[in-house]
């Protein structure tokens, strides 16, 4: 699907379109004066939005604020929420409020910690965004999708920076001779930004007194590059190791002297006759390839997740499905409150039937505790009953089953002819107790029988069967346990 990047200024006086990376669409606003009124901006901005929405349809739009009247501030504030650094904004008595609204705001990633541990200092993207607001707004009413909100600094980024995290790279646009706009990254985060307005025509230096000097634009422009770096290198505490520049050919001499004040600085440059509608066609080719980022290092958070018509609308919907869920719940709940009073009714019923019923059962024999039920009362009766009714005899003693296999297995270990036992069957019952050997004689089990009549054994022992086979070798012997046992 195509995409489409728009280049517009906060005021909207004027709005550059790209299709594909095909520059030439351009949307200019109705002259109004140097201070339009409200009717002029509401106009601009209806005016603006149809365009762009016959422009675009319902296909993908980026949009590129440009950064005329931003800027970059460095900002201590306790929290990096936005309204907390707006506030901190008015606090530093910065005329700021005048200029833009409070929504115009964004911090950006967390730079350090206050000296004394109280706050957090950062820096913090400031411009105007009324217009852009309601400009978006009425985009999203006219079905038109906006799918990242950016400004010029981070389209720079997003086009031509190519150094890898963990490294401060400047990217510089020169547009047309007329300003630089200049932004720090470190591996694709936007870190701070800035322009610098070019000359428009040289100026006479006034110590000559021979003859008139004129000043390059391009050493003024790196001057003021180098101290507005400088400054940003003392806050943040990192300074730029590469530095690129897209469309030098604009502002001829740039890279040298920039190099001349940077010279650690490694500079390449990017060669395109137009700065800003080639940032502005890698932009939109970077949104096309897939979903953009939504943190603040890459976007304008504030406006790019701006509530729309298709937020609203699922708001809407699930609002609805609340409601006839709300409604289904109040059906249920009062079928389950009549069910509740018929079920109540019912047990009141029940409760005195069997009153009744204990009554005739009974007699002046039924005196419940008060507010015990006749089902209570029954069950202390039958437990009652039950303790009275009892004879306190204690069950038989168990067999000695432990002493009976100790004895046993301690005489088959003494037995002639080291017999090996087979098996031996132990229970509580007196038909079910035997031993099986294998590996005895004749002479040797007979032997074995008398051991086990000396020992005393709690079980007596006798042979199966009426005599020991002299080829056999394998006996069985049953056991009863002695009358002792079972009194």
């Amino acid at each position: 699907m195509s995409a489409f990047a728009a280049l517009i200024p906060t005021d909207l006086s004027r709005i550059d379109l790209l299709r594909n990376g095909s520059p030439g669409e351009h949307w200019i606003a109705s002259p109004a004066g140097d201070a339009p009124d409200a009717d002029a901006l509401r106009r601009r901005v209806t005016e603006s939005t149809r365009w762009c929405a016959r422009q675009c349809g319902n296909r993908r739009l980026t949009a590129v604020l440009d950064v005329h009247e931003a800027g970059c501030r460095w900002i201590h504030a306790p929290s990096s929420a936005p309204l907390v650094v707006a506030a901190s904004l008015r606090n530093q008595g910065e005329e700021w409020a005048s200029v833009a609204p409070v929504g115009g705001v964004q911090p950006l990633a967390n730079n350090a910690q206050d000296g004394n541990g109280t706050g957090e200092q950062m820096v913090a993207i400031t411009m105007p965004d009324a217009l852009a607001r309601l400009w978006l707004d009425g985009l999203d009413r006219l079905g038109s999708r906006v799918s990242t909100v950016i400004t010029l600094w981070h389209a720079a980024i997003s086009a031509w920076g190519n150094a890898p995290a963990g490294t401060l790279q400047a990217i510089v646009l020169v547009d047309d001779a007329k300003r630089l706009v200049w932004a720090w990254c470190d591996g694709g985060d936007l870190i701070t930004g800035g322009q610098v307005r070019l000359l428009d025509h040289p100026a006479a230096n006034p110590d000559s007194t021979t003859e008139t000097h004129r000043t390059d634009p391009a050493q003024a422009a790196a001057s003021r590059l180098a101290l507005d770096w400088a400054a940003w290198s003392t806050q943040l505490g990192r300074t730029p190791s590469t530095v690129r520049i897209v469309g030098a050919e604009a502002l001829p001499g740039l890279d040298a002297a920039l190099q001349r004040r940077l010279d650690s600085i490694s500079i390449d440059h990017v060669d395109e006759r137009d700065a800003l509608v080639a940032t502005l066609r890698r932009t939109g080719e970077h949104t096309a390839a897939g979903p953009p980022q939504t943190e603040p290092t890459h976007c304008l958070t504030h406006l790019a997740k701006r509530p729309g018509r298709t937020l609203r609308w699922s708001y809407r919907t699930w609002g609805a499905a609340l409601l006839v869920l709300s409604a289904g719940l109040a059906i249920v709940g009062v079928r389950t409150w009549s069910l509740a009073t018929h079920w109540n009714d019912q047990t009141a019923v029940v409760r005195t039937e069997l009153t009744n019923r204990v009554n005739e059962e009974f007699g002046d024999e039924y005196q419940p505790q008060p507010g015990q039920n006749p089902l209570t009362w029954l069950r202390n009766l039958l437990a009652s009953t039950n303790q009275s009714g009892s004879n306190d005899e204690l069950p038989p003693a168990p067999r000695k089953m432990y002493e009976a296999a100790s004895t046993m297995l301690a005489l088959v270990a003494k037995a002639e002819g080291n017999p090996k036992l087979t098996k031996l069957h132990l229970s509580q019952a007196n038909n079910d107790n035997y031993i099986q050997l294998r590996g005895i004689v004749q002479t040797e089990a007979y032997t074995f029988i008398e051991m086990l009549k000396d020992e005393g054994t709690p079980l007596a022992w006798e042979l199966a069967g009426s005599r020991i086979s002299t080829t056999n070798q394998n006996i069985r012997l049953n056991g009863t346990w002695q009358q002792q046992e079972e009194e």
